[in-house]
């Protein structure tokens, strides 16, 4: 890509953030190596790499004043970003005409989708999750409201059960839901895609199937 486009592009992405367009770029190369390395594996000299810096030349430096600062930086960051994206879908209101069961594979769709976005942080937060001291329950609280879409997978499940979802356990499915959604993104990344023919689309249609929401006649 032409470095004057690819930098826009950068500009674009983090504009209105509050930090350098430099800084993002060091927390975009850190997210990765972290998500790889892990926290004890990473130095700084390869995140400055990542980053296209000179390493060893203190050009991290001007921006984060240590690796467990750019370690929580990132989290920060994306993290806002997880709570941006649900914000944003709380706003779009679906038209009474949508059934419960499309509903429901709107949010396995969506769950989907928000695990492949965020495949870097998670790998990340699973290396390292006792890094996360005082950002733990702040970093719970969001996944489960934003990355999980926990609230739209429990209202597909309550609505989706043809009458009878009202007398079960709507979180309990939706914790369900959400396991098998997380189990089939990391089966799509361990074996490709698709798995033995089930792709997506696929995959969610017999989700939904499974707890009970069936196609409206």
């Amino acid at each position: 890509m032409n470095p004057a486009i690819h930098e826009a592009s950068l500009s674009e992405r983090h504009r209105g953030t509050g930090r350098s367009l430099r800084a993002h770029v060091i927390l975009d190369a850190a997210l990765r190596i972290f998500a790889e390395k892990g926290f004890d594996g990473t130095t700084i000299s390869e995140i400055e790499r990542g980053a296209g810096l000179a390493a060893g030349k203190g050009g991290f430096y001007r921006h984060f004043p240590s690796k467990e600062a750019v370690f929580r930086a990132v989290v920060e960051r994306e993290i806002e970003r997880v709570a941006s994206e649900q914000s944003e879908r709380s706003s779009e209101l679906m038209p009474p005409s949508v059934s419960a069961r499309d509903r429901l594979l709107i949010g396995i769709r969506s769950a989907l989708e928000s695990l492949e976005r965020r495949e870097a942080l998670i790998a990340m937060l699973g290396r390292d999750p006792d890094r996360l001291g005082d950002l733990r329950e702040h970093v719970r609280r969001t996944m489960l409201a934003g990355w999980i879409d926990l609230q739209r997978l429990e209202i597909g499940v309550e609505t989706g059960q043809n009458g009878a979802a009202k007398s079960q356990d709507s979180e309990a499915l939706a914790i369900i839901a959400i396991s098998a959604v997380t189990g089939f993104q990391m089966l799509r990344r361990f074996f490709g895609d698709p798995i033995k023919g089930v792709g997506a689309d696929r995959f969610a249609v017999a989700l939904a199937s499974a707890m009970g929401a069936t196609p409206e006649h």
